[in-house]
Formats: structure tokens, sequence, C-alpha cells
């Protein structure tokens, strides 16, 4: 007869309950027998019947407890080297030296703190600030050309619509002389 796929939900009869626990605990603990063995890996179940039964299945290649697998997997999570946590330490101390450096060099380029340095230290704070001030000077020049093509284009649409509406403005009447006509014909550029 073959097999049939059934629904998976809570069963309610007790005493079907229990054999059903008790097949698949067994089946589950198969498998982690074939697991352990195929993949050399320390397997370890555990499962707690609805009546707070405790059942282990400690499975291996080489058969140890689960305590032991728990305590090896723990293991396994702590830095592999104590000498690891001394280096994020050092390197935590290295970058806050770092931030007091560039701090008093601010403070420095601010005219602060001036009282220690030697005539060398002073030419390259010197230094530092004459860069600083070419670049920000740059970036002026920069902004004020770019301020003033706008201006300069703004002002060159201005003065077309001007022209334009000036044009429509002058009409030339039959009347009117003819090199006057001409005249105004040249200067509009038709």
């Amino acid at each position: 007869m073959p097999r049939r796929k059934i629904e998976i939900k809570k069963i309610e009869d007790k005493a079907a309950k229990q054999v059903t626990f008790s097949k698949r605990r067994k089946g589950l603990f198969k498998k982690a027998k074939e697991l352990a063995i195929m993949c050399g890996a320390d397997v370890g179940v555990i499962a707690i019947s609805d009546t707070n039964k405790l059942y282990t299945s400690e499975e291996n290649e080489n058969p140890t407890s689960i305590d032991e697998i728990i305590e090896r997997w723990e293991a396994d999570q702590a830095p592999e080297d104590p000498l690891d946590l001394l280096d994020v330490e050092e390197e935590v101390q290295r970058l806050r030296i770092k931030c007091a450096e560039e701090d008093l060099i601010v403070s420095q380029m601010q005219g602060k703190n001036l009282g220690n340095l030697s005539m060398e230290q002073l030419n390259q704070l010197e230094e530092m600030q004459q860069n600083a001030l070419k670049c920000v000077k740059a970036k002026e020049r920069e902004y004020y050309e770019k301020k003033i093509d706008e201006l300069q284009n703004k002002l060159a649409i201005e003065n077309v619509a001007h022209q334009e509406g000036a044009s429509s403005n002058s009409v030339v009447t039959p009347n009117e002389n003819r090199e006057d006509a001409l005249d105004l014909t040249l200067r509009l550029g038709r």
C-alpha cells in the first residue's frame, strides 16, 4: 500500500500523540546518526515530550554527550586568540590618539595652543594654513565665476526679450520715407 501524505497539525488524541512522538523521535535520532556518520559532524538532538520527559540523541562519529558538544561549540564562538581582543583595544586607543592630534591641529590653526611649537612646526602650520586658504579662495572664485555666468545669461535673455518687444512695436507705415524704413530694417537685422 503506498504511503499517503498526512496533514501536519496537532494531534488531539493522547494515545495517538504518544505513538507518533515515539516513532518520529526514533526516525529523527536515526537521521541525526546518519548525518554524523556521513559528514563527520557532532550531532546532538534533544526532544522533550508533552509529559516533560527528556530524550537525547548523542550520535556522533566519536560519541560525546550533548554537554560536550555545546561546550565545544561555545569555545569555537569565543575569539581564537585572546591577542585579537588586545588588537582591537590597541586600535581603539590608536584612533583616540589620532583624534586628539587632529583636534590639536585644528585648535592650532585657529591660533590656540601655539606656545610649545618650534619654529619649524610654526612654519609647517603656516604652510598648512596657506594651502587651506588657497583651496577656500579657489572655491570662492569658482562660485563667483558661476554666479557671473548666470547673471550674464539672464541679462542676455532680458535683452533679447526687450529687443523683440521693441521690434513688434515699431511698424513702418507707407507714408514714411523709404530710407528710414531701410535704415530701421538694417538695424533690426532683417
